[in-house]
């Protein structure tokens, strides 16, 4: 009986692994579209029904200019975007529209005036995991609103529309 219901769940997290590579390789072609991007040899880690992979930069750029050309040929909304007040810490955290092909959120952060090395890369299983962590994303840029000069923050209500 252990046996079978080890080989479930090894089948099943197959199955999620299956879903988040299918997913980065969608978006590393996308992302194959820009001189931007070292695409080479990427490592992703599977965690908990959740992929991570670090995309390294061919060389520093600003991160307004990192996310316009993105845009070109990702389809993302922005989550949020801010800045200390002295300027030095940055971070911009986008979303894919949540489809089933497409589930992974894109942020970049920089401890130097807005200059970017590389970008981070958050894929997803399900529609509900990914919800998740942007909720909790959310909330915790709101709890420090007071502290941060915002340039761009979502509404929790506009984020529910969208997965609704």
């Amino acid at each position: 009986m252990m046996d079978e219901r080890t080989a479930t769940m090894k089948a099943a997290s197959e199955v999620v692994d299956e879903t988040i590579v299918r997913n980065f390789a969608k978006l590393q072609d996308l992302l194959g579209n820009t001189d931007i991007f070292m695409l080479d040899d990427l490592q992703m880690k599977i965690s908990n029904n959740v992929g991570t992979v670090t995309v390294p930069m061919l060389t520093q750029h600003m991160m307004e200019d990192v996310f316009e050309e993105l845009q070109n040929y990702v389809n993302v909304n922005i989550l949020f975007a801010f800045r200390t007040a002295d300027g030095s810490h940055h971070k911009l955290v986008t979303y894919s529209m949540p489809y089933q092909d497409e589930m992974y959120i894109i942020s970049m952060e920089s401890e130097q005036y807005g200059i970017v090395e590389q970008m981070s890369v958050t894929l997803f299983e399900s529609l509900d995991i990914m919800l998740a962590w942007l909720r909790s994303c959310l909330l915790e840029v709101e709890g420090k609103e007071r502290e941060l000069e915002i340039d761009e923050l979502q509404e929790l209500a506009d984020l529910y529309r969208i997965f609704f």
